[in-house]
């Protein structure tokens, strides 16, 4: 067991999440409920976004479905670690986002940055790989502009969004 995460842990991970048969995804998402109900009802319904704007964010069935799936591979990822994960608790998921609030504004000037332009975030995370993994995957690819399918208008948000299963999941961490 590590104690961080590496590029090739999300690489197994995205792996083992891509090849679940789509009869058997339901397993996996039951697996995710069960070991963090918090974090699939907060991927699953996407309520309580840590936004204050005057728009709701609408997320479309694709949307919604790359989120689902990126979430897996982050919590599937974080199980690789040397320290198992407890239950995030709602009121931890509230903290963290209540703490990225800095964070938010810092990047909402800049939606497409590359994830090495979060500087210090990225620098002092206790899963950089990880971070940066959830950054990239709100990034269009040059290969293909359409992956992620996600509006342009939301890549902001489903970073945050990562970032926050992420930060509060490592939060709950036992040492």
């Amino acid at each position: 067991m590590f104690d961080y995460i590496t590029a090739n842990m999300i690489k197994a991970a995205t792996r083992e999440v891509s090849r679940v048969p789509k009869a058997a995804y339901q397993s996996l998402l039951a697996d995710l409920q069960e070991a963090q109900p918090a974090i699939f009802d907060y991927l699953y319904y996407l309520d309580d976004l840590p936004f204050d704007g005057e728009e709701e964010i609408e997320f479309n069935l694709d949307e919604r479905s790359y989120i689902m799936f990126t979430g897996l591979i982050i919590w599937k990822a974080l199980t690789k670690s040397r320290y198992p994960l407890r239950p995030v608790a709602w009121s931890e998921l509230y903290n963290v986002m209540n703490e990225l609030e800095t964070f938010a504004a810092k990047v909402a000037n800049e939606p497409w940055a590359e994830p090495e332009d979060t500087g210090e975030t990225l620098k002092d995370h206790p899963e950089p790989e990880l971070l940066r993994y959830a950054a990239k995957a709100t990034v269009p690819r040059a290969d293909n502009p359409s992956y992620p399918p996600l509006c342009d208008d939301h890549y902001t948000a489903v970073f945050l969004i990562f970032q926050i299963i992420l930060v509060a999941m490592v939060n709950s961490r036992e040492a």
